[in-house]
C-alpha cells in the first residue's frame, strides 16, 4: 500500500512547486491606471497560493516520515481542495487580473487526482 502512494505523493509534489512557480508568475505588471485592480487581484490570489503551499509542504513531510495511506490521502485530498480554489479563482478572475485562459487550462491539467486514494 506504501509503494502505491509513492506516485500520488510524488505527484502532489510536483504540483505543489508547479503552483508556486504559477504564483510567482502569472500577473502581468500593471498599467499605471490598473494598480487597484492588480492589488486586488494579488491580494485575492495570494491567500489562495499560500494555502496550497502549506498544504504542499505538509505532503512533503508526510511522504518524509513515511506516513500511513490513510493519513497520506487525506492530506492530498486537502492540498487537491486548495488547488481546486486556485482554479476556481483563475477562472474567475482571468479577465480582471490579466490572466492569460492557458494559465488555467495548465492548472486544470495538472490538477489530476490519484487513482490509489
Amino acid at each position: 500500500m506504501i509503494r502505491q502512494l509513492i506516485v500520488p505523493l510524488t505527484f502532489a509534489a510536483f504540483i505543489f512547486h508547479a503552483s508556486l512557480a504559477f504564483g510567482q508568475s502569472t500577473l502581468p505588471a500593471p498599467l499605471p491606471d490598473q494598480s487597484a485592480a492588480s492589488d486586488a487581484c494579488k491580494s485575492g490570489f495570494t491567500p489562495l497560493r499560500a494555502e496550497a503551499e502549506a498544504r504542499g509542504k505538509l505532503i512533503k513531510a508526510a511522504s518524509e516520515r513515511h506516513a500511513p495511506p490513510e493519513e497520506a490521502c487525506k492530506l492530498i485530498g486537502n492540498f487537491r481542495q486548495s488547488e481546486i480554489k486556485m482554479i476556481k479563482y483563475v477562472e474567475a478572475n482571468s479577465a480582471k487580473c490579466g490572466i492569460p485562459p492557458q494559465i488555467g487550462d495548465q492548472l486544470k491539467a495538472g490538477s489530476r487526482p490519484p487513482k490509489e486514494c
